[in-house]
């Protein structure tokens, strides 16, 4: 009987030392601090000596790491998304521009005035522009250009609104709604790893009910509106490049993480592809050469571009 005291003894003794482990690494993947797991190892200990109590926690387990852990983690969340935002910034630049129209009827449009703006919404740029055609349609009603802003001597030259706006977004990323129209206005290009279309961002576009496979892009009024609670081109009232730019800004700064993390795998698969093309044209270059019968199984050639 006393050898089978002490078995069963020894046994209980295991499982306690097991249980103590167990629990032990639990707490530590949960990150409780050493000092708080030491309290509830004793408080345990001293509540059953032939068991270690898991069900029921000790006070200083059960309320304060859950809510202070969960509220470390979130602000943590935010602080690394403000980071992110504000040290990049000054790498950000959002445009917008106003046309006229010239030709016949005023179909065509031609650059009159271009506003650029920062991160933070300050402005860089905001000038009119000679219009070296007629103008056959100021679009006044929308645009707010008059015929003394385009005339007047602080109105820059085509050319030289092209090399100050081209000065300013090198090397810079590009936010804007509709930037197409506004790169054929300035005539520029820009790279497409580096610019932010608000227009053409999937999330800020609408179904197509003709047409279900596609998206069509809303309108940039009724993006702010939706989004940002702001109220700009109003019906009735001239539009403010200015106004429009800010707005664009605002609504990528919103989803910025997730477009820049969209745009880097985009970026990623593209040059992976390049590198691959570059690597068959090299293959197909060495196997069509003259020296290519030397082989021992010769390959015919595969243009495969």
């Amino acid at each position: 009987m006393n050898s089978s005291a002490s078995l069963n003894q020894q046994s209980e003794t295991c499982t306690n030392a097991r249980s103590r482990r167990r629990e032990k690494r639990r707490l530590l993947r949960e990150g409780i601090p050493a000092q708080e797991m030491s309290q509830m190892m004793e408080h345990c200990e001293e509540k059953s000596k032939s068991t270690f109590c898991v069900e029921q926690k000790p006070e200083i387990y059960t309320k304060p790491f859950s809510t202070t852990r969960g509220s470390a983690q979130k602000n943590n969340r935010n602080s690394r998304t403000r980071d992110y935002s504000e040290k990049n910034k000054n790498n950000y630049v959002a445009i917008d521009c106003e046309m006229v129209g010239v030709g016949l009827f005023g179909q065509r449009s031609a650059l009159a005035r271009v506003s650029i703006v920062g991160g933070d919404g300050n402005v860089i740029l905001d000038k009119y522009v000679k219009v070296s055609e007629p103008v056959t349609d100021y679009r006044t009603f929308v645009s707010g250009i008059l015929p003394e802003h385009i005339e007047s001597e602080e109105a820059l030259s085509f050319h030289e609104c092209q090399k100050v706006v081209h000065s300013i977004l090198r090397d810079k990323i590009v936010v804007g709604h509709a930037l197409c129209n506004d790169f054929e206005a300035l005539k520029i290009s820009h790279p497409w790893y580096m610019i932010r279309d608000t227009a053409t961002y999937e999330p800020f576009m609408k179904p197509n009910l003709t047409k279900p496979c596609n998206l069509l892009p809303r309108r940039l009024r009724d993006l702010s509106n939706d989004l940002l609670g702001l109220s700009i081109q109003q019906e009735g009232k001239e539009h403010c490049s200015i106004e429009d730019a800010r707005a664009a800004m605002a609504l990528y700064r919103i989803v910025q993480q997730n477009w820049e993390k969209f745009v880097s795998y985009n970026l990623y698969k593209t040059r992976q592809m390049e590198e691959y093309h570059q690597r068959m044209v090299e293959r197909n270059i060495r196997l069509c050469s003259p020296m290519a019968h030397f082989n021992a199984e010769p390959i015919g050639c595969d243009f495969a571009f």
